[in-house]
């Protein structure tokens, strides 16, 4: 019995990187938000939306990371969620 060979997938390395960028700035902005000091009710909601819409498109960054490791390019997060 002969193993299966495979051709390596090659792995779209600017696509990753751009999302590895984006990653890190949802990361910073989402530390940012979270030391911004406020006494305001209105304030706070208006950072607690920013932080979980911030957290929700880093949730995005990594699916379409893992998607770019998995090699299913076809349909991507967006897509999915539209």
């Amino acid at each position: 019995m002969q193993a299966e060979q495979t051709k390596p997938r090659k792995i779209d390395a600017e696509a990753l990187r751009s999302l590895s960028d984006l990653d890190r700035t949802l990361r910073e902005h989402i530390d940012a938000l979270f030391a911004i000091p406020c006494e305001s009710d209105v304030a706070a909601e208006a950072i607690t939306m920013a932080i979980n819409a911030a957290e929700a498109a880093l949730a995005r960054v990594r699916a379409a990371k893992r998607q770019l490791f998995q090699g299913d390019a076809a349909e991507t997060p967006l897509q999915r969620s539209e």
